[in-house]
């Protein structure tokens, strides 16, 4: 078991789209313990918002927070990873541009 204040870090996995279904796609996604997922990229633009909990979004650029009410707007193509504090409630809109 972890030490207080040291979750364990989860490794979050990305579905799958080749292509989105439609040109505007909302995902949504509870995400209970500290997750990262691994640097990745795809074809569409992406805006994650945290409606509860913190998002960090790491890009060669820098690395961008985002708290509840925030959101990161992460160009199409840019290879990017995200991490997530306990009890994140995420929301993702992707954007075919």
């Amino acid at each position: 078991m972890p030490s207080k204040g040291h979750e364990k870090i989860v490794r979050r996995s990305i579905p799958g789209l080749p292509s989105l279904p439609r040109p505007v796609y909302g995902r949504t996604e509870s995400l209970p313990n500290r997750a990262l997922t691994r640097r990745h990229s795809h074809p569409w633009v992406q805006l994650s918002y945290a409606i509860a909990g913190v998002l960090e979004i790491q890009t060669s650029a820098g690395r961008f927070v985002a708290p509840p009410q925030r959101a990161v707007w992460i160009p199409a193509g840019v290879p990017h990873r995200v991490f997530s504090s306990p009890r994140t409630e995420m929301r993702s809109l992707y954007l075919d541009c």
